[in-house]
């Protein structure tokens, strides 16, 4: 049973983040839909989804990176011009469905809850995989109506984490495909593993845990 240390930077997360999506995609595929979590206050996502995309391409895939917001879109064309070919926001590829190629691994930077109904179109359209980062699709607000509701669920409950670190009160929570969710407690001598499962634990069992 394989026990995944925690990493000791955010270099390495970044390097196991990759690795687990390379195993992934040379896995029997679960879902089309995967994504990976990196839980830090102030991440500067950008860079990390590029070098993403950049490995991805190393490793004979071919990427495209999407955000939400065209603002985001130039930003990230403007910074990595390498990337331009392969760099779009959601309105222009609704606007201009054939620029989906089936055949590419969408790269969806830290879509919210208020772009879902574009990205859920996305994924619609998209037939070949898509690798959310960061992504935060949970509605804040609950007024929406049950049917609307339960759709954005069975969407959420669609995606397979392959990756996912959380730094906790006491302790760490990570993901690292294809291990299960280990939970990690924080001791004067460092992380040690707590307890390994195989479902995400809530906060309930988070804190029962590390109490």
């Amino acid at each position: 049973d394989m026990v995944t240390s925690l990493p000791s930077d955010l270099s390495q997360a970044e390097i196991t983040l990759q690795q687990s999506l390379l195993s992934y995609l040379k896995d029997d595929k679960k879902s089309p839909r995967i994504s990976a979590s990196l839980k830090f206050e102030g991440l500067r996502l950008m860079p990390i989804g590029i070098r993403i995309a950049k490995f991805l391409i190393d490793n004979n895939y071919s990427p495209k990176i999407l955000w939400p917001d065209v603002g985001a879109s130039a930003l990230a064309k403007r910074d990595f011009p390498e990337i331009n070919d392969f760099n779009f926001s959601h309105s222009e590829l609704i606007k201009d469905s054939s620029l989906i190629n089936h055949e590419e691994v969408i790269i969806s930077m830290s879509p919210q809850h208020y772009d879902y109904q574009d990205f859920e179109n996305i994924c619609n359209l998209h037939k070949g995989l898509v690798f959310m980062l960061n992504g935060k699709l949970e509605d804040p607000i609950v007024g929406i109506g049950r049917v609307a509701r339960d759709r954005r669920r069975n969407f959420i409950s669609s995606w397979y984490p392959i990756y996912w670190l959380e730094p906790l009160t006491g302790g760490a929570l990570m993901k690292v495909h294809p291990d299960t969710w280990n939970v990690y407690e924080s001791s004067t001598d460092g992380y040690f593993l707590k307890k390994k499962l195989d479902e995400k634990p809530d906060q309930e069992t988070l804190f029962e845990l590390l109490d």
